[in-house]
Protein backbone atom coordinates (compact mmCIF):
# COMPACT_ATOMS: atom_id res chain seq x y z
CA UNK A 1 0.00 0.00 0.00
CA UNK A 2 1.28 3.68 -1.25
CA UNK A 3 1.45 5.78 2.12
CA UNK A 4 0.03 8.70 0.06
CA UNK A 5 -2.51 6.43 -2.10
CA UNK A 6 -5.20 7.65 -0.25
CA UNK A 7 -6.16 9.43 3.10
CA UNK A 8 -8.81 9.43 6.05
CA UNK A 9 -10.41 11.48 8.41
CA UNK A 10 -11.52 12.01 11.65
CA UNK A 11 -13.14 13.46 13.97
CA UNK A 12 -14.01 13.08 17.80
CA UNK A 13 -16.29 15.01 19.70
CA UNK A 14 -16.79 14.42 23.85
CA UNK A 15 -18.11 17.25 26.25
CA UNK A 16 -13.85 18.31 27.12
CA UNK A 17 -12.51 18.32 23.54
CA UNK A 18 -13.09 18.02 19.91
CA UNK A 19 -11.03 17.07 17.31
CA UNK A 20 -10.37 16.91 13.43
CA UNK A 21 -7.37 14.62 12.02
CA UNK A 22 -6.02 13.76 8.34
CA UNK A 23 -3.56 10.48 8.24
CA UNK A 24 -2.32 8.48 5.24
CA UNK A 25 -3.02 4.59 5.31
CA UNK A 26 -0.09 4.23 6.85
CA UNK A 27 -1.89 6.26 10.15
CA UNK A 28 0.44 8.85 9.86
CA UNK A 29 -1.25 12.18 11.04
CA UNK A 30 -0.89 14.49 8.53
CA UNK A 31 -2.65 17.12 10.39
CA UNK A 32 -4.76 17.51 12.65
CA UNK A 33 -6.41 20.62 15.06
CA UNK A 34 -8.06 20.80 18.41
CA UNK A 35 -10.84 22.71 19.11
CA UNK A 36 -13.30 23.74 22.24
CA UNK A 37 -16.73 24.69 22.10
CA UNK A 38 -17.96 26.87 24.69
CA UNK A 39 -21.28 25.73 24.24
CA UNK A 40 -22.33 22.33 23.04
CA UNK A 41 -25.78 22.56 23.31
CA UNK A 42 -26.87 22.44 19.83
CA UNK A 43 -25.51 19.37 17.77
CA UNK A 44 -25.89 20.31 14.15
CA UNK A 45 -23.78 23.39 15.10
CA UNK A 46 -21.03 21.63 16.80
CA UNK A 47 -21.04 18.79 13.89
CA UNK A 48 -21.36 21.19 11.08
CA UNK A 49 -18.02 23.67 12.89
CA UNK A 50 -16.40 20.26 13.27
CA UNK A 51 -16.91 19.40 9.65
CA UNK A 52 -15.96 22.78 8.40
CA UNK A 53 -12.97 22.45 10.59
CA UNK A 54 -11.86 19.28 8.76
CA UNK A 55 -12.07 20.72 4.80
CA UNK A 56 -10.10 23.78 5.94
CA UNK A 57 -7.71 21.12 7.21
CA UNK A 58 -7.90 19.42 3.79
CA UNK A 59 -7.13 22.58 2.11
CA UNK A 60 -4.13 22.92 4.10
CA UNK A 61 -2.80 20.17 3.82
CA UNK A 62 -3.17 20.20 -0.46
CA UNK A 63 -3.96 16.51 -0.16
CA UNK A 64 -5.86 15.49 -3.25
CA UNK A 65 -9.61 15.27 -2.46
CA UNK A 66 -10.76 12.66 -4.51
CA UNK A 67 -7.85 10.26 -2.72
CA UNK A 68 -9.36 10.61 0.81
CA UNK A 69 -11.32 7.90 1.16
CA UNK A 70 -13.09 7.64 4.10
CA UNK A 71 -14.30 9.82 7.50
CA UNK A 72 -14.14 7.71 11.21
CA UNK A 73 -16.50 9.88 13.53
CA UNK A 74 -16.00 9.41 17.10
CA UNK A 75 -18.53 10.54 19.54
CA UNK A 76 -19.82 10.03 23.35
CA UNK A 77 -22.68 8.10 23.84
CA UNK A 78 -24.86 5.30 21.99
CA UNK A 79 -24.59 4.81 18.44
CA UNK A 80 -26.04 3.34 15.46
CA UNK A 81 -23.66 2.51 13.20
CA UNK A 82 -25.72 0.94 10.49
CA UNK A 83 -28.03 4.37 10.23
CA UNK A 84 -25.11 6.65 11.32
CA UNK A 85 -27.57 8.26 14.13
CA UNK A 86 -26.54 8.91 17.59
CA UNK A 87 -29.53 7.97 19.61
CA UNK A 88 -28.70 9.13 23.16
CA UNK A 89 -25.03 10.89 24.45
CA UNK A 90 -26.04 12.32 28.12
CA UNK A 91 -22.32 13.47 28.35
CA UNK A 92 -23.34 16.50 25.76
CA UNK A 93 -26.72 16.21 26.59
CA UNK A 94 -28.17 15.25 23.08
CA UNK A 95 -31.28 13.30 21.96
CA UNK A 96 -31.46 11.31 18.50
CA UNK A 97 -28.65 13.27 16.17
CA UNK A 98 -28.43 11.98 12.37
CA UNK A 99 -25.01 12.36 12.23
CA UNK A 100 -24.34 10.60 8.82
CA UNK A 101 -26.83 13.45 7.61
CA UNK A 102 -25.28 16.34 8.64
CA UNK A 103 -21.52 15.16 7.54
CA UNK A 104 -22.67 14.10 4.55
CA UNK A 105 -23.65 17.84 3.80
CA UNK A 106 -20.36 19.30 4.09
CA UNK A 107 -18.37 16.28 3.41
CA UNK A 108 -19.22 13.90 0.43
CA UNK A 109 -17.39 10.87 1.65
CA UNK A 110 -18.58 7.97 3.61
CA UNK A 111 -18.65 8.29 7.49
CA UNK A 112 -18.03 4.88 9.84
CA UNK A 113 -19.68 6.52 13.57
CA UNK A 114 -18.89 4.96 16.33
CA UNK A 115 -18.91 5.35 20.33
CA UNK A 116 -15.89 6.23 22.17
CA UNK A 117 -15.92 2.90 24.07
CA UNK A 118 -16.55 1.10 21.28
CA UNK A 119 -13.43 2.60 19.40
CA UNK A 120 -11.42 2.22 22.01
CA UNK A 121 -12.35 -1.71 22.24
CA UNK A 122 -11.80 -1.96 18.68
CA UNK A 123 -8.50 -0.22 18.67
CA UNK A 124 -7.02 -2.78 21.11
CA UNK A 125 -8.22 -5.47 19.82
CA UNK A 126 -7.21 -4.78 16.62
CA UNK A 127 -3.61 -3.43 17.24
CA UNK A 128 -2.97 -3.11 21.19
CA UNK A 129 -3.34 -4.59 24.47
CA UNK A 130 -5.90 -7.09 23.57
CA UNK A 131 -5.31 -8.27 20.62
CA UNK A 132 -5.78 -11.76 20.02
CA UNK A 133 -8.54 -11.58 23.20
CA UNK A 134 -12.31 -12.30 21.53
CA UNK A 135 -13.96 -11.74 24.78
CA UNK A 136 -13.33 -8.18 26.66
CA UNK A 137 -14.82 -5.70 29.04
CA UNK A 138 -14.13 -2.64 28.62
CA UNK A 139 -14.66 -0.19 31.03
CA UNK A 140 -13.93 3.98 30.24
CA UNK A 141 -14.30 6.58 32.84
CA UNK A 142 -14.65 9.94 31.88
CA UNK A 143 -17.02 12.51 32.62
CA UNK A 144 -19.40 9.57 32.86
CA UNK A 145 -18.71 5.41 32.74
CA UNK A 146 -19.43 3.59 30.06
CA UNK A 147 -18.07 0.84 28.98
CA UNK A 148 -17.46 -1.71 25.41
CA UNK A 149 -18.00 -5.19 25.21
CA UNK A 150 -16.70 -7.93 22.76
CA UNK A 151 -17.40 -11.04 23.15
CA UNK A 152 -16.44 -14.00 20.54
CA UNK A 153 -14.86 -11.25 18.59
CA UNK A 154 -17.87 -9.59 17.89
CA UNK A 155 -19.39 -5.73 19.36
CA UNK A 156 -22.52 -5.76 21.33
CA UNK A 157 -24.27 -3.67 20.55
CA UNK A 158 -27.90 -3.84 22.36
CA UNK A 159 -31.00 -3.35 20.72
CA UNK A 160 -31.31 0.80 20.48
CA UNK A 161 -27.48 0.30 20.30
CA UNK A 162 -27.48 1.13 24.12
CA UNK A 163 -25.18 -1.84 25.53
CA UNK A 164 -22.16 -0.49 27.92
CA UNK A 165 -23.87 3.06 27.73
CA UNK A 166 -24.29 3.98 31.52
CA UNK A 167 -26.51 7.26 31.67
CA UNK A 168 -27.02 7.81 35.75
Amino acid sequence: VRPKGCFVAGISINAFRQDVVLADMTNAVLASHRMHFDDLSNPDEVISKSVIELNKLIEKSDINRDRLIACGFIIAGAVDTVKGILRSSPALGWGTVNVDKIVRKNLNIPIFLESIANSKNLTAHSFGSTQGEDNVLLFNASLAIGCSILLDGRLIRGSKANAGLIEN
